[in-house]
């Protein structure tokens, strides 16, 4: 099912539509913004994924588990926080008390009542889930925005990475140029130029005795100065931009860390969970009492009163996830709007390091300065490059010298064998025996190039030079100046190594001769060659037995850390479990101590409005026995002066009336009070069941003291009545019963004494009784203080757990990296020994490949396949020549594979290989001894025998070699050569030497064949080959043929045969024989 999600308040929209009819709107902004209200411009629409959501690319939703679009709207970007916080406020949907809307009904019976408030609650409840599953999609839109910020800053800090290491190098150079730039200076100004590198003039003017010239003539300091200040500022110029790259990218690293620690804290959905479950547990009581409601002795005032508590506390839950939702709500806006801010910084940040880039690539005047840095250098190179060449030209021509006498040498013993030949051998035969005057090789040669330099250099120079780096080094040292000091140390050591370097030319000389002169015989070549290939078999079996065992101490380590992890992880989770079970524990503590603090609180309020009730009434009744008693006090002095005040005794019965007027209305707001007293002790009997026994005794002490005031009500009456009968009596008999009068009234005042003591008597106790009161509230209080401490430490444990549990967290996540880190190199370990299978499988197999040979394919193959299956090993090399494929994603697997790898019968069929190797390269030398009298008819090449015929042509009568479709290859007959052409119509000669012409038209002497223009044709120089012996009927044959052809046109004779010689099977193959006979009219 599709769904939208505004990522600012998390609201989730139900769509009708399908991805069908998604992908067929024409504009996909306009329907979102039906949907949630957003105006099109404003709109962002992100994948689930994380992946923003067009109009081209609304089918990828098929390929996303998560089928939730998720909605920024770009207008609260630009908006202020309160006007964005007012709009998305969230206000609590409290639905009225449900004995508020039932209050004007007749009376319900507590299961229609149980059944209202159970409607209620599943109403506040079904809000509570649902604000906590936007608080969910509000952190799920959160990190949909903070993953694609961390992915353009991580693609930005790659890029700074790569700039900020050029930068800063170049940045390092140019600070070290800056700063050694007087040192420089001061360097160049005491190096004195060598006389050769000056002019006549100036020689002569020091010989004079004027001063010699230094490297630093050659310098301005003025311009200098200019140009340090120039790159200066660009030097500041550079740095600053670095700078302000540099803080633009730690700015926006920081912003991520922010925004990635912001949606980590997820304490506000874990207060609203919390929340939700107190709000279901609450739902489920209240179910319960519903159900329960038509059970017999069930008491219906206790079940309502249960019902009313759980009723508030739900409505609380509501409003607290409220609160909690507008707080998250703000935190999401603030992250959205600090995400825009580093969005916007990333914009701006390539752009601002392209800048950068073009800056350092583009030319500055630092290259002065550099040359500046470099002279001294450059100076000294300059000194031991001349010395060098020097050196190499007199070791050149020396060694060249020494060549050419062990030549000649060579030459002389050579010339002395050929004598003696000739002198006792030679002369023996019955034959003659032509083409042995030929000369002996020799050599000669003259090197080019020459001898004296321009310069009288010599490495006493070299040595001057490094003396005067000694001098400026001691004078850097005594001055204190660093950059002088590096600058002559950067300076000695370059040279150095060129010094080093002149000083190995003879090794170098030495190596060369080594590796060709004195290395010719191919034997000892093929010798060392098969050491070396040993060797190196060895070495690589030395190194495969090394990574072997690293490979084992890898595994057993690998295995040590997956063993350490694994108990880590158990002790994690255990650790883990124990906090969430102490942390359950904590909050069911605080629950109840929450409870009990509430419970504690209604009773010392209770206890205290009681208090104040009793003083209150206390102070009341005092007032009145002292009211009574100035009465009283009033009524005996009126007595006493009835005679002579007879006048006053009606004002006295007037205020003897207002007296009962003021007690009528004080008994009237007593009993108010005593009303207000009876609804606050409803309101507190409606808090808790344990408070119905005060609520009992204070009703009880209610109506004793409503009795009391009404007894009291009735004996003020009844002695107003006998006291204005009293005072008609006094009126009537006058003096006459004034002393009964007094009696009476002093009987009256002694009564009223009496209950005036009585009424001081039960102030004490109530005095007395609220003392205990306040020491009750005193202890309540310090068991309340008492109650606060513990939950303090009761918070501060609970921090601590959550302390632990956020490191047991980290240090999971930490080793389930370590992990993966250590799979990943599993896996390299095992692409790298696979990879190292393949190429040794490749490599059998390659060599089973090069050992086999047409010619003797069977007996070779047989060999292989014998020393394949050896042993009774099956074969590592598959028919199909390709190694069998092995799964890398099953290690296990994969090591037994690797296990099963026969690496003795790998060596084995290595060494069977070379030795089958070194075995051809014997045959074949061979067969090149025995190729060497063989005849060419093709691909003529330096070397080769050729057999040179007579052509037809009549004009130049040219010689031409015996072809096959290779024409044009003449004889260029020199010297006692073309004596012996004039008497033979056939001749084997050894060429020396190919020449390629072209006919040139305009150039009649380069046709001196009468060929088409433009046809290419060869020049050959050959020397005389000295034929094998040959039988006399060879030799007879060869003369008949000869001489049966010569009345035609000449043709070439026959060549004798070869030497019959067995060829043993293998490569190479030798060409086959010439079929002279068959090609003798094939001639130029």
């Amino acid at each position: 099912m599709i769904q939208l999600c505004r990522a600012e308040d998390g609201t989730i929209v139900q769509l009708d539509a399908s991805l069908w009819d998604l992908e067929r709107l024409s504009d996909l902004d306009h329907y979102l913004s039906e949907k949630t209200g957003i105006p099109p411009e404003a709109i962002w629409a992100y994948l689930s994924d994380g992946r923003p959501l067009r109009n081209d690319n609304i089918r990828d939703l098929a390929g996303v588990e998560d089928q939730t679009i998720y909605i920024f709207n770009k207008a609260f970007l630009s908006m202020d926080v309160e006007h964005v916080l007012h709009e998305l406020n969230y206000e609590a949907p409290l639905l009225p008390p449900v004995e508020d809307a039932i209050a004007s009904t007749p009376p319900f019976r507590i299961s229609q009542l149980a059944s209202s408030y159970l409607q209620t609650a599943s109403s506040h409840l079904e809000q509570i889930n649902y604000v906590v599953n936007c608080l969910h999609y509000q952190r799920n839109a959160l990190r949909i925005s903070s993953n694609a910020l961390d992915l353009h800053i991580l693609a930005t800090s790659e890029g700074f990475e790569a700039l900020s290491s050029v930068a800063q190098r170049e940045l390092d150079r140019q600070a070290k140029l800056l700063a050694g730039l007087d040192a420089d200076l001061e360097i160049v100004a005491r190096v004195k130029v060598h006389k050769e590198f000056l002019s006549v003039s100036m020689r002569k003017a020091m010989e004079a005795g004027d001063r010699g010239r230094t490297l630093g003539d050659y310098v301005s300091k003025v311009k200098m100065k200019q140009v340090a200040d120039s790159c200066m500022h660009t030097h500041q110029e550079l740095l600053e931009r670095f700078k302000q790259v540099k803080e633009s990218m730690t700015r926006l690293s920081r912003g991520g860390d922010e925004v990635r620690s912001v949606i980590a804290n997820n304490s506000s959905i874990e207060e609203g969970e919390a929340s939700a479950r107190r709000a279901q547990e609450i739902w489920e009581k209240i179910s319960a009492i519903h159900a329960s409601a038509e059970r017999q002795g069930v008491s219906a005032e206790k079940a309502l009163q249960e019902l009313r508590q759980l009723d508030g506390a739900l409505r609380s839950e509501l409003q607290h996830v409220a609160d909690i939702k507008n707080v998250y709500t703000e935190q999401c806006v603030f992250t959205v709007q600090r995400i825009s801010e580093l969005n916007t910084d990333l914009v701006a940040l390539p752009s601002a390091m392209t800048v950068l880039q073009t800056k350092f690539r583009a030319k500055t005047s630092f290259s002065h300065i550099a040359r500046l840095h470099n002279m001294l250098y450059a100076y000294g190179a300059t000194v031991v490059e001349i010395v060098r060449r020097k050196e190499f030209a007199r070791f050149f021509y020396q060694r060249a010298q020494g060549i050419l006498e062990v030549m000649a040498k060579l030459s002389s013993g050579e010339r002395k064998r050929r004598q003696a030949y000739r002198n006792e051998i030679q002369g023996e035969l019955p034959f003659e025996v032509k083409g042995l005057d030929d000369p002996v090789p020799s050599i000669d040669f003259s090197p080019q190039g020459n001898t004296d330099s321009a310069y009288s250099l010599e490495r006493l120079d070299i040595s001057d030079f490094l003396r005067v780096l000694d001098d400026l080094e001691r004078f850097a040292k005594e001055s204190q100046d660093g950059a002088a000091l590096d600058s002559i140390s950067e300076a000695r050591s370059k040279l150095d190594k060129l010094i080093g370097k002149m000083d190995s030319l003879e090794t170098g000389f030495d190596r060369i001769a080594e590796r060709s002169l004195l290395s010719s015989s191919r034997l000892l070549s093929h010798r060392r060659r098969a050491t070396e290939e040993e060797q190196a078999y060895a070495e690589l079996a030395i190194q495969l037995q090394e990574l072997r065992q690293q490979k084992a101490e890898e595994d057993a380590t690998h295995e040590r850390n997956r063993a350490a992890m694994e108990a880590e992880i158990f002790q994690l989770r255990d650790s883990l479990q124990m906090s969430e079970t102490a942390r359950g524990q904590l909050e069911r503590d605080l629950h109840s101590v929450r409870a009990q603090l509430e419970s504690e609180a209604n009773a010392r309020r209770i206890l205290d409005e009681r208090n104040t009730e009793m003083s209150t009434q206390a102070d009341t009744k005092g007032q009145e026995l002292a009211r009574a008693l100035a009465e009283a006090t009033e009524q005996a002095r009126i007595a006493n002066h009835l005679r002579q005040k007879l006048t006053d005794i009606q004002e006295e019965f007037e205020a003897v009336k207002s007296l009962e007027a003021r007690n009528a209305e004080k008994v009237a707001m007593l009993l108010e009070e005593q009303a207000n007293t009876l609804r606050r002790l409803e309101e507190a009997r409606a808090r808790g069941e344990d408070l119905e026994v005060q609520i009992q005794a204070a009703r009880a002490e209610s109506d004793h003291v409503k009795r009391a005031l009404v007894e009291a009500g009735k004996e003020k009456d009844r002695l107003l009545r006998a006291q204005a009968s009293e005072h008609d009596r006094q009126l009537r008999d006058h003096i006459a019963e004034a002393d009964g009068d007094r009696a009476v009234l002093e009987h009256q005042f002694s009564e009223l004494r009496a209950a005036l003591e009585d009424m001081e008597r039960q102030l004490k106790d109530a005095r007395a009784q609220a003392e205990m009161a306040n020491a009750d509230a005193v202890g309540l209080r310090e068991e309340l203080q008492r109650v606060e401490h513990e939950l303090r430490d009761a918070r501060r444990d609970e921090r601590a757990v959550r302390e632990d549990l956020r490191a047991g967290r980290a240090s999971q996540s930490e080793y389930e990296h370590r992990l993966e880190e250590s799979e990943r190199l599993v896996a390299q370990l095992l692409d790298v020994a696979l990879a190292f299978r393949n190429a040794h499988v490749k490599a059998l197999s390659a060599v089973q490949a090069m050992v086999t040979h047409p010619g003797n394919r069977n007996s070779i193959a047989a060999n292989l396949a014998d020393s394949t299956h050896s042993n009774g090993r099956h074969s590592i090399v598959p028919h199909s020549g390709e190694p069998l494929p092995i799964d890398p994603s099953d290690p296990v697997g994969a090591l037994e594979a690797l296990r099963a790898f026969d690496h003795d019968h790998f060596l084995e069929a290595i060494g069977k290989a070379g030795s089958t190797i070194r075995k051809w390269q014997k045959q074949c030398k061979d067969y090149r001894e025995r190729a060497k009298g063989k005849i060419s008819f093709r691909n003529f090449a330096k070397g080769d025998l050729a057999l040179f015929l007579p052509t037809r042509n009549s004009v130049s009568k040219p010689w031409a070699a015996f072809n096959v479709s290779f024409p044009h290859y003449f004889l260029q007959a020199t010297g006692h050569l073309a004596e012996q052409l004039k008497t033979r119509e056939w001749i084997v000669a050894r060429i020396t030497s190919i020449t390629e012409r072209v006919v040139d038209p305009k150039d009649p002497s380069t046709n001196p064949y009468g060929l088409g223009d433009g046809v290419k044709y060869y020049m050959l120089e050959v020397e005389d080959w000295t034929q094998p012996s040959y039988s006399s009927k060879s030799r007879a044959s060869s003369k008949k043929l000869s001489a049966a052809e010569r009345p035609s046109e000449p043709s070439p004779p026959l060549s004798p045969p070869a030497e019959a010689s067995p060829i043993p099977a293998g490569p190479p193959e030798p060409e086959h024989k010439l079929a002279l006979r068959n090609r003798l009219h094939r001639r130029q």
